[in-house]
């Protein structure tokens, strides 16, 4: 994987609830159980994603993009696989 985070926010915009459901279990944070969802720990800020909490972001968050087909779906990421 080549490239920086652009802070495109479009990783963030359909996350698998089941790996934020774990995150969320495991530190006592409430919330809803749906299959899919856009995030909402983070937001917008002079036209950039901010993650609300990045620090502590989910495994899924941290390790986005794993693979060149995971970007088809996200034209603005700036990530990019090289052969």
């Amino acid at each position: 994987r080549e490239g920086r985070c652009n802070q495109c926010g479009e990783c963030c915009s359909n996350v698998k609830a089941q790996e934020l459901m774990a995150k969320f279990e495991a530190e006592g944070i409430p919330y809803f159980k749906p299959a899919h969802f856009p995030c909402f720990m983070g937001g917008w800020e002079n036209g950039k994603h901010v993650c609300g909490v990045y620090e502590t972001r989910p495994l899924h968050c941290r390790v986005f993009p794993q693979a060149a087909n995971q970007l088809v779906d996200f034209p603005e990421c700036s990530y990019r696989f090289v052969a």
